[in-house]
Formats: structure tokens, C-alpha cells, sequence
């Protein structure tokens, strides 16, 4: 009777060691659940907007001042188109065609009004029959191009420039 009993305590010791090591290795094995992170899309695309504009705000302020130069595509002189492609190959890492006639064609065109312009956008205007102008649109009603008169600068979206609208292109 005692190595029977020797017999039965040493199989649930075995037993139970088995059992608990089954566990415990359970344990390290088994997968941790990982709560679903909702994103707020909203929140990243304001984000988005925010980079996008802190970037063209950069490139702007070592442009700012720099004279208009039909053709011209250096801090020296720079025309719209030109400095359109310095800012989308600075800033973006995109590549746009030298003119504005070839830039009109590329992205996707914003239908509908201002209110669907975002920060980015290439706003194209026609100043008369033969003479085309791009900028860049960075919110509040405001863009950057590079002005016959002013030079690079910053332009308020008014009546003179509404007559002369054309389409804006959404590129970024």
C-alpha cells in the first residue's frame, strides 16, 4: 500500500506540474488584444492643411520680394510657372511642367467654388486673351504667385482677381 500511494501522489504531482506548466506557458503565448485606434479624419486633415501651409510659408519667405522676370526662373527674376515648380519640387518633392499652359493640364481639376479650394491648390487665371497666371492657394482667402508689379507676394483672392478666375488644380 505505501508504493501505491507513492504511486498515486507522485502521478497528480506530475500530474499537476503538467498541468500548471500548461498554463503558465498559455500564458506567454496566447496573443494580446489591442484596442482599435479610431483615427478622426477631420483631425488629420487639418493636420495635413497644417503642413501643407507651414511648408508653402517656408518656401514663401525666401522667395518673398523676389522681382518678376518673364521666362525668368531664379531668385534674380522668376516668373508664375517657374516659381510654381520651385515650390512644388522644394516643398513636395513633385515635379510640374515649365509653363502655365502645361500646368493647367496636370492634377485634378476643383469643381465648385472657393470653398472647395485647399491649402495647395494651383489657382489658374486668365489676365487677358494670350496671357495666362498661376499661384498657389494657402487659405483665408489669400495665395502666393509671383506678381508683373509686385514681385513673389502674397495676394488677397478679391474682385480683380475673380474676373480674371480661370480653374484651380488640385495637385497635392
Amino acid at each position: 500500500m505505501g508504493k501505491r500511494l507513492i504511486r498515486l501522489f507522485t502521478f497528480f504531482i506530475l500530474a499537476f506540474s503538467f498541468i500548471t506548466s500548461e498554463v503558465y506557458a498559455l500564458s506567454f503565448t496566447k496573443p494580446k488584444v489591442v484596442e482599435k485606434i479610431e483615427v478622426d479624419e477631420e483631425i488629420l486633415n487639418e493636420k495635413k492643411e497644417y503642413i501643407k501651409s507651414s511648408k508653402i510659408t517656408d518656401f514663401y519667405s525666401n522667395w518673398r520680394g523676389t522681382r518678376y522676370r518673364y521666362g525668368g526662373t531664379t531668385k534674380k527674376g522668376v516668373d508664375c510657372s517657374a516659381l510654381m515648380q520651385h515650390l512644388y519640387k522644394e516643398q513636395f518633392d513633385v515635379e510640374l511642367p515649365r509653363t502655365t499652359l502645361t500646368q493647367v493640364k496636370i492634377g485634378e481639376q476643383v469643381i465648385g467654388n472657393r470653398e472647395n479650394w485647399k491649402v495647395g491648390d494651383l489657382i489658374f487665371f486668365k489676365m487677358n486673351s494670350r496671357i495666362k497666371h498661376v499661384g498657389v492657394y494657402i487659405g483665408n482667402n489669400k495665395f502666393v504667385h509671383a506678381g508683373r508689379s509686385t514681385g513673389v507676394t502674397i495676394s488677397e483672392y478679391d474682385s480683380y482677381w475673380a474676373k480674371r478666375y480661370w480653374q484651380t488644380r488640385r495637385v497635392i
